[in-house]
């Protein structure tokens, strides 16, 4: 809930052209790229197959050549030595010069990510790589889709005094290979109603990140902090599933997660009068009960006590009555664990007779504390 409170973290990108965070060389450039014009993705077919290779750059004099590479999904190189890159005519005075070649795709080289790596040959001889730019290639033909298997999650998480950690991880398979799994993921549907998340989908890393512990062993992985306050008590349903570069969907593997906070409160040291006699002006009953949480004060959602009234003992339309431990309703101290509150009884219209009084505490997992029943009769 990545850890994701449920889940931002930095990705580095190749292949930005905005802010041109591809360029290699992190000294003084000799060379200052000013655009890559290769797309980011391209779909084989038979009617076009060639994809247009380009980069600008700021106009040197020492420039010899440009070249690049290929680089497939398995890191392998397509073409057998670097690709010269034609130069276009432009203005002496442009101050920037064009260079673009077309490469032949095939429909059997493997759908994935591809990097092309440009380089500068200067008129001596040397070569510096100057930028990487990825692309994503559909080679058009039916793969069939991804098989995830394996799932570790929890069934149960304790919410504490302090950040929790809730993990969980999947295997993913792709006949074709693993480069063609573009994605691992799973959805979360939160209580009470299994509204989806605002973070979905939730991704899981095989990078040796997020929780994963090696890198490249098809095992996909995340974690979630839970913060000890503030996250809803209840159960979640994550949805997994995987999806390959040609966009199908893996199986779903549906996992359910109960979130819940510490054990049940505690309540004692009952304040309450056994009799209140009716007067002729308003009179007050006060009430306080001291609750306590194992976790912490923070774990208390609320503190009550519900009514019966005489002569039936039918339960009171007002219940349940919250008792406050914020300074306020007659309490005297905030958040020294005594919870209070008061009741008006006027002059008339209170019944008379025996009043039954049921307090407990609730924590934020809904867990019921103990129960303090008092009799107070009114007369």
């Amino acid at each position: 809930m990545k850890k994701y409170i449920l889940f931002f973290l930095p990705l580095i990108f190749w292949g930005c052209q905005k802010d041109y965070n591809t360029i290699i060389d992190p000294e003084p450039i000799a060379y200052q790229v000013i655009s890559i014009s290769t797309g980011e993705t391209f779909s084989y077919s038979p009617s076009d197959s060639l994809i247009n290779i380009g980069i600008t750059l700021k106009k040197a004099s020492d420039i010899n050549s440009v070249s690049c590479d290929v680089i497939g999904p398995d890191n392998s190189t397509l073409n057998p030595s670097p690709i010269v890159l034609n130069e276009a005519k432009t203005l002496p005075d442009s101050g920037f010069n064009t260079y673009s070649v077309s490469f032949p795709m095939s429909k059997y080289y493997p759908s994935g990510t591809y990097q092309i790596k440009f380089y500068v040959t200067d008129i001596n001889g040397n070569t510096e790589t100057v930028s990487m730019h990825s692309l994503q290639y559909n080679n058009g033909l039916i793969s069939p889709a991804p098989v995830i298997s394996n799932l570790v999650a929890p069934d149960t998480v304790q919410i504490g005094s302090q950040n929790d950690t809730l993990f969980v991880s999947v295997l993913a398979k792709d006949s074709v290979g693993l480069w063609d799994i573009a994605s691992v993921f799973f959805n979360s549907f939160l209580p009470p109603d299994g509204h989806p998340s605002s973070t979905n989908p939730i991704i899981l890393h095989d990078d040796g990140t997020f929780g994963d512990k090696v890198p490249g062993d098809g095992i996909y992985s995340t974690y979630i902090i839970l913060p000890p306050v503030g996250v809803t008590a209840g159960t979640y349903r994550f949805e997994f599933q995987a999806k390959s570069f040609g966009g199908k969907l893996s199986n779903k593997i549906i996992h359910n997660v109960v979130v819940q906070y510490g054990s049940a409160p505690v309540i004692s040291s009952l304040v309450a009068p056994d009799t209140v006699q009716i007067g002729s002006q308003n009179d007050t009953l006060f009430v306080s009960v001291l609750a306590k949480d194992s976790v912490g004060l923070w774990d208390i959602a609320s503190v009550f006590f519900n009514s019966f009234i005489p002569p039936d003992g039918h339960a009171s339309s007002q219940n349940p009555i919250p008792l406050h431990d914020d300074g306020t309703n007659g309490d005297k101290v905030a958040n020294d664990e005594i919870y209070s509150s008061y009741i008006i009884l006027p002059p008339q219209g209170v019944t008379k007779g025996t009043y039954r009084f049921e307090f407990q505490a609730k924590s934020f997992g809904d867990k019921l504390s103990n129960k303090i029943i008092h009799n107070v009769v009114i007369q």
